[in-house]
């Protein structure tokens, strides 16, 4: 399946992690909270979960929510859900379905380092 059109970028810096729970299997999720700004919606403060079924498991679901503040002073609000999987060295490739409260859908497509504790992607129209 294609992308649509490219609508922009994403850019987030994270600011903390916290280990959610861990299962039976040594599974489990993390939050982790970023900020940084995305094309179109100005500052955004997003929290991402990452989970993943048994330890050492190298792709797993996410689900995130995102507040924005628009520089023409209004505030959205978005959902999103998608997969993440390794990519490389302490990276994950993340791709979602981003719901925002306009009603506009968006996918996303993205990498976060660990290392370097960043969110970095595309984004693109629903079509």
């Amino acid at each position: 399946m294609a992308l649509g059109k490219s609508i922009g970028e994403f850019e987030y810096t994270s600011r903390g992690v916290t280990v959610v729970g861990q299962n039976e299997t040594g599974g489990g999720t993390l939050q982790v909270d970023y900020e940084g700004t995305a094309t179109g919606y100005g500052f955004v403060a997003s929290t991402v979960s990452f989970t993943v079924r048994e330890a050492g498991a190298k792709s797993g679901t996410t689900s995130a929510n995102n507040v924005a503040w628009l520089e023409n002073g209004e505030t959205m609000s978005a959902v999103a859900n998608g997969v993440f999987n390794e990519s490389g060295t302490n990276t994950w490739r993340v791709r979602s379905l981003v719901i925002v409260s306009d009603g506009k859908i968006i996918l996303s497509d993205g990498e976060v380092s660990l290392a370097e504790r960043t969110y970095k992607g595309k984004m693109y129209a629903w079509e």
